[in-house]
């Protein structure tokens, strides 16, 4: 049963990446592909060929990079850091937090030296050799952040597409040479090559004028990406310090549209590459916690049941024995959160808010003084369990509210990945044929129409 929960929870965490890598290994790309093949058949059974496995191979290796490319990034910088004596782990924000707790500062690297010299003195010697090294931990952490960024990005972006279509051209050339690609699709040969060319001269026409003359807005904003795609990454260390492996994800994907389009063989693929990376980003990103929002707002209003919370916490039998007893133990202000998570380290709240990434602790049960922690973000959960206990208090019945309220939240989940998973499996990638169809005239992706 642990088991099933601990799925159920990972799959509802829009914050995390397995509602992402569900979508996309399990649903968006072997749909996308099945749809590519069926798109480009309408035309050509050997155009299909092509297509299908350009689009194979551009979706899952983009994937893995996707999801490994930032972690497995700062890993070797970390280890590179290590090797410097330095550990680089220790949160970059301490460096900069300025949060306050009426008049004084809660987190900072002198600080957490102070406050932890005594409980946690290896982790604070650490902290010490960082503070006498600060300029060069600064610069290992920031050139970390801004490769944790530009090399995924160079491979998504860039490189992983240029040999994709080093790949097709060879193909391609050779099916040209067997006679197997349509003759509609072929000109005479310049220089030993092969040169594909659209069928629909009136179209293509009107389109080169569009984008010569700049008149067509889309074109316009699209050759100008091209033309400054060498983006600064000046001060992204600060940026990229505390994102989630979700935002991270997110600002490699900014870049890597940016990239994709830069990189498109010809103007329609690029027109077609920015519809496509723009409607991609906003379902990944943010459709499915809109959808979660509303889903949970109808649960609510429909049949009294407040689905908000995470399901391991509705199925943590402690946690419904404390919400009936009512003393479950939360911090009541934002600027008591470390205050409450230091001086109770083993209540459910602080184990709870652990288990969910917000605050790590060591193992002899001290706050780790390496860590930065979010209050508002943990101060966001307390309130959000209050809530519950309140709710399932009034209900009359503590098991069974959360037992409604774990079934609900299930299907709310269920409901948010079948309706995410098909707006980017089925809805953006039709609306992506259909904007072919009416800018281009043709059935066959514009990349290998050259």
């Amino acid at each position: 049963m642990s088991l099933l929960i601990n799925a159920i929870s990972a799959l509802g965490n829009n914050s995390g990446i397995y509602p992402l890598i569900a979508r996309d290994c399990g649903i968006e790309v072997p749909t996308k592909v099945v749809q590519t093949y069926n798109q480009n058949k309408k035309d050509s059974a050997i155009m299909a060929k092509h297509a299908t496995r350009e689009r194979a191979l551009d979706e899952y290796s983009t994937t893995a990079v996707w999801v490994g490319g930032v972690p497995a990034v700062e890993y070797g910088f970390n280890k590179f850091i290590a090797k410097q004596g330095l550990n680089g782990k220790i949160s970059y924000k301490l460096f900069e937090n300025n949060e306050k707790k009426g008049d004084k500062i809660q987190q900072s690297l002198d600080i957490n030296i102070e406050k932890f010299k005594n409980t946690a003195p290896k982790e604070v010697a650490e902290l010490e050799k960082i503070k006498a090294n600060k300029g060069l931990f600064k610069k290992f952490t920031t050139a970390k952040y801004v490769a944790a960024l530009v090399i995924p990005i160079a491979f998504m972006g860039v490189i992983i597409p240029k040999v994709n279509f080093l790949l097709t051209s060879y193909l391609m050339d050779k099916d040209a040479k067997k006679g197997l690609l349509p003759e509609k699709y072929l000109k005479n040969k310049t220089g030993g090559k092969l040169n594909i060319v659209s069928t629909d001269a009136d179209t293509r026409t009107k389109y080169d004028n569009l984008y010569k003359s700049g008149k067509n807005t889309q074109f316009t904003s699209l050759n100008s990406i091209k033309q400054k795609n060498n983006p600064s990454f000046t001060g992204f260390s600060s940026f990229m310090t505390g994102l989630t492996h979700q935002q991270k994800m997110a600002a490699t994907d900014g870049g890597y549209a940016i990239g994709r389009v830069a990189t498109s063989r010809k103007r329609n693929e690029a027109v077609e590459n920015g519809f496509k990376m723009a409607g991609m980003m906003y379902l990944n990103f943010i459709a499915p916690k809109k959808i979660e929002k509303g889903l949970d707002y109808m649960t609510q209003k429909l049949f009294g049941i407040n689905p908000a919370l995470d399901p391991k916490i509705m199925a943590n039998k402690r946690f419904l024995a404390l919400v009936r007893s009512n003393k479950l133990e939360l911090p009541d202000k934002q600027e008591n959160v470390l205050e409450f998570l230091d001086e109770k380290p083993k209540s459910l709240f602080s184990k709870i808010a652990a288990e969910c990434g917000e605050v790590k602790y060591l193992e002899s049960g001290v706050r780790d003084p390496g860590t930065f922690v979010d209050t508002e973000k943990v101060f966001k959960l307390s309130q959000k369990m209050n809530k519950f206990a309140s709710d399932a208090r009034l209900s009359g019945n503590v098991k069974s509210y959360a037992q409604k309220a774990l079934r609900a939240k299930t299907a709310n989940i269920a409901a948010n990945i079948a309706i995410s998973s098909t707006l980017l499996a089925v809805a953006l990638p039709q609306a992506q044929f259909a904007l072919r169809r009416t800018l281009f005239g043709s059935e066959v992706d514009p990349g290998l129409i050259q």
